[in-house]
């Protein structure tokens, strides 16, 4: 399930950023600082969540499937191994949407290598 990161796509959406930001600011010259700020960050937020999802999909501890028995990481309530993953959407602070491959674990969600998890 791991895959490569993707750098020309981050270098891609950061050139589109700056190239969008010149174009936008032409079509928006009395915009504020705030509404500059504004979409600025809502551009970046893209980037950011694009980001966030190949870094967090080209971890090895994604797919714990081929993992040998009794390596495979384990509920931290009940000791036993977390098995049965599924990809689920999540969102970012930016309301960004990413896909990331989760199991279930009782009552919350492990992501990728079981350190991070939502209640």
């Amino acid at each position: 399930m791991s895959r490569p990161i993707n750098e020309q796509a981050w270098h891609r959406m950061t050139e589109e950023i700056m190239s969008g930001m010149r174009e936008w600011r032409a079509q928006h010259p009395k915009a504020t600082l705030r509404e500059m700020e504004d979409e600025l960050d809502r551009r970046w937020a893209r980037v950011r969540a694009r980001m966030l999802e190949d870094m967090a999909l080209a971890s090895a501890a994604t797919d714990w499937t081929a993992t040998p028995n009794g390596q495979q990481p384990t509920c931290p309530d009940c000791g036993q191994p977390m098995v049965d993953p599924f990809v689920r959407l999540w969102r970012t602070l930016r309301d960004q949407a990413i896909w990331l491959l989760t199991y279930p674990l009782h009552n919350r969600w492990a992501v990728g290598d079981g350190t991070a998890t939502v209640w």
